[in-house]
């Protein structure tokens, strides 16, 4: 489990495919310190498995199906990804609660800067854009950020320098891809009312819920 607040900007260092599985290495100075081999780690907001260490880098081994439904099929040597190690029980809560599995990949539309702000436009797949509210969270790229606004399908991202400046949003142009998690509990709840007979609903029923 992750909060959405990177860490480090990491570098791919190498790619390169064993069988079915897409080893990564990645630079990184700051998420190393204390990584040990098994431990978790988001890389661009997908949850990987640290298989081996170096001084300066750390390896991953990505499946198959991992790569067809992120942005690590378009991933190239040298680009810089968003870094977060897992939350632990003594921290803070400070984004949201981001699980590190990755629902889809989503399109810039469109990128503005409205004064000191930068304005993200992302188109949202239907299936995906039912669980996303006004002032709801979403994970971009291991991001946890708010949803400013709603234009159809797509969402409105406001970013301020501070975030920018910490994340791989600085690199970002127009038609660039990201990955997408929505949030946790939007999927929970629409499965719990989806669930609900409307018809049958009372008040025994919302007691018996603990309502």
């Amino acid at each position: 489990m992750f909060t959405g607040l990177i860490e480090e900007i990491g570098k791919i260092k190498n790619l390169k495919y064993i069988g079915s599985l897409l080893k990564v290495d990645i630079e990184s100075s700051k998420c190393i310190e204390n990584l040990k081999i098994g431990d978790s780690i988001s890389v661009n907001g997908v949850c990987l498995t640290v298989t081996d260490l170096g001084k300066t880098s750390f390896s991953s081994e990505v499946s198959r199906e991992t790569v067809e439904r992120t942005t690590f099929k378009i991933i190239k040597k040298g680009d810089y990804v968003n870094l977060e190690r897992p939350l632990t029980i003594n921290e803070m809560l400070g984004g949201h609660l981001v699980q590190g599995h990755i629902d889809c990949v989503v399109k810039i539309s469109n990128i503005k800067n409205i004064g000191e702000s930068t304005e993200f436009m992302i188109n949202i797949p239907n299936d995906f854009i039912e669980y996303i509210v006004e002032k709801g969270s979403v994970a971009l790229d291991g991001i946890s950020l708010t949803v400013a606004r709603l234009i159809g399908n797509n969402i409105i991202i406001s970013i301020i320098p501070e975030t920018l400046k910490r994340t791989t949003l600085q690199y970002k142009k127009k038609g660039n891809y990201l990955n997408l998690e929505v949030d946790i509990i939007a999927k929970y709840v629409k499965n719990f009312v989806t669930k609900i007979d409307s018809n049958s609903l009372n008040l025994g029923k919302l007691k018996s819920m603990g309502y």
